[in-house]
């Protein structure tokens, strides 16, 4: 009797987990979420279709319309070497370490989703980065999802 409450109660809170890993956050455009949410399983879906080198160039390449949407875009970071390893805007990022990011308040926010994906193939998480189309630092919510064996991220601007 004590195992199977025990099991019910890990079900419980693994649907609960499971079910806020995407959740709408408080304050960004709904239809930006759900672009960046949809940007993510196509990222998946491209790569379980056509490889990781074919998905990886896709997702690399401004001009794409499934993967660049205005200021929602994908970047994927490497996870074993944790470099970032596409990214169709600020192409000075590429390579670059992505632990080592941080906000402008010194949120590591690199390090938090890597951290985060260890145990949860996707989540979200906020930070703060400077939005090219207004010259202002913003409040962003970026979800990532575990796509092969890179990390991949599409985040939104807070209205």
């Amino acid at each position: 009797m004590k195992k199977h409450k025990k099991i019910l109660t890990l079900l419980c809170a693994f649907t609960i987990l499971a079910g806020t890993a995407f959740a709408q956050v408080e304050g960004y455009n709904p239809a930006k979420v759900k672009k960046a949410k949809d940007m993510l399983a196509r990222a998946q879906q491209l790569w379980d279709k056509v490889g990781k080198e074919a998905a990886m160039t896709e997702f690399n390449n401004p001009a794409t319309t499934n993967f660049v949407d205005g200021d929602v875009y994908i970047y994927c970071v490497d996870i074993e070497s944790r470099k970032v390893s596409t990214i169709p805007k600020m192409k000075a990022l590429l390579n670059t370490d992505w632990l080592a990011f941080k906000d402008s308040d010194g949120k590591a926010f690199g390090k938090t989703m890597y951290e985060m994906a260890k145990t949860n193939p996707s989540g979200m998480t906020e930070y703060k980065w400077l939005n090219t189309a207004t010259g202002k630092i913003q409040q962003k919510a970026a979800y990532y999802q575990k796509v092969g064996d890179q990390i991949c991220v599409a985040s939104v601007y807070k209205d």
